[in-house]
């Protein structure tokens, strides 16, 4: 049974309707409510503590200037470790965390369900946490004893 040739096209153009939705560039703070942040915590490198700041704009400021294009779901983030981190939160809970490996453009988000994957136009995760803010030199592994790398 065939389709009538008007509900043909009107499905195709459905269809791309929603491939442009989930393929077009979006901004990166579309992903959190940013109204509701009151700080989040980051991690440069797969050595070091987490480090907690509440200024929130210039982080904000940097997900807002970057544009990424989603390329799927996975549900982990394949390299020797988490190099990077942010986990955004909110008074009551976290609303997502940001992970990347090393200076790749990959950023992978995780709200409530598997990790989504994106791709980022602008630059890497590192270069936006430097837009906002983060110490350079914070991050680099220097302060982890030699003893502890064996």
């Amino acid at each position: 049974m065939k389709l009538p040739f008007k509900k043909r096209y009107a499905l195709l153009a459905l269809f791309c309707a929603v491939l442009l939705f989930l393929f077009c560039p979006r901004k990166l703070s579309w992903l959190i409510p940013s109204d509701s942040i009151i700080g989040y915590y980051y991690k440069l490198s797969y050595y070091e503590d987490e480090t907690y700041t509440e200024d929130v704009a210039p982080l904000l400021e940097a997900l807002d200037n970057t544009y990424v294009v989603w390329t799927g779901w996975t549900h982990c983030v394949m390299g020797p470790g988490n190099d990077i981190f942010v986990r955004v939160c909110t008074e009551n809970r976290y609303v997502g965390t940001f992970y990347a490996l090393g200076n790749s453009k990959n950023i992978y988000y995780k709200d409530m369900g598997p990790l989504q994957r994106y791709y980022s136009f602008g630059g890497s995760l590192l270069e936006l946490l430097e837009q906002s803010g983060v110490p350079k030199g914070h991050g680099d592994g220097s302060s982890v004893p030699h003893d502890s790398l064996r």
